[in-house]
């Protein structure tokens, strides 16, 4: 089965998907799964079958892009996060149009806020909340920066939640729409959680960034907020990125330019209650 996906900024094509993705991509991404063949295709992605001995027992899919193999084989079964990290896969790996940077993205009245974080930080989870009240989820996995204006785009993907944050958000939120849980990737257990439709989505359009914050989620630790200096910004900024020296000069300018325009956090906490407030008063 084959399926088209236009996520924005960048459109997709899956070819030989297994039968039960349509379903939970079409769950996720509504009118985003649609008719392409007029249009450029940005990135094909291929999840081939593997041989005879495999078709028939414990089936796999190996993912090629362009004839080029990117992951390792997947059991049928884990397909689903897999499709979602080749997508980041294809953007990270070739998109040296824009400033890349692994953080979460969120808006609020015209603002935006980037959330760059290591694994296990909550990232996502905050993310993933902040989509549910009140924000707009720009990304999950990406900050996609403009060189030329600065401004950061977003794209219509879901959040990813990882075993204890799919509990977390679907006990916050339980009406959301979330994609089926796979359990036992190299992640743990994954599942997806849609925070708009592709036609909200289409209302979107980039914006200035105001802020970035490192947050990490600590269980019983009070608020705790350090602001950091031009430098410390920088460097952050710097090891979360992609391809900071792929770009070169440009990509200096446009790091340099985040650092004077918005202002920067790391921050430690253990709710939400406690977390929203501040983020609300840096964009009122």
């Amino acid at each position: 089965m084959n399926l088209d996906l236009d996520t924005g900024l960048y459109t997709y094509r899956f070819t030989r998907l297994p039968h039960y993705l349509h379903e939970q991509l079409e769950l996720l991404y509504d009118k985003g799964l649609c008719d392409l063949s007029d249009v450029p295709i940005d990135y094909t992605v291929d999840l081939q079958t593997s041989g005879l001995f495999r078709r028939l027992f414990r089936p796999q899919r190996t993912f090629f892009l362009d004839s080029q193999r990117i992951f390792n084989p997947v059991p049928v079964k884990n397909c689903l996060p897999s499709v979602e990290w080749a997508m980041n896969w294809c953007i990270g790996s070739s998109d040296h149009h824009h400033l890349l940077i692994h953080a979460a993205v969120v808006e609020k009245k015209g603002k935006a806020i980037i959330l760059p974080a290591s694994q296990g930080s909550g990232k996502s989870t905050l993310s993933a909340y902040l989509g549910l009240h009140g924000w707009k989820l720009f990304s999950d996995e990406l900050a996609i920066v403009d060189l030329k204006s600065n401004t950061v785009n977003p794209i219509f993907r879901p959040a990813s939640l990882k075993n204890r944050s799919i509990d977390i958000i679907k006990d916050i939120a339980p009406q959301s729409v979330f994609s089926a849980t796979t359990n036992g990737t190299q992640k743990g257990s994954v599942a997806h959680l849609k925070t708009s439709t592709f036609d909200d989505f289409k209302k979107l359009q980039p914006k200035k960034i105001c802020a970035v914050i490192s947050p990490k989620y600590r269980e019983s630790v009070e608020l705790t907020i350090n602001k950091l200096n031009s430098v410390q910004l920088f460097a952050m900024l710097v090891k979360n990125s992609f391809n900071y020296s792929v770009l070169g000069v440009s990509g200096f300018k446009t790091v340099n330019e985040i650092v004077q325009r918005s202002v920067g956090f790391s921050v430690k906490y253990s709710s939400f209650e406690q977390i929203t407030p501040f983020l609300d008063g840096l964009i009122d």
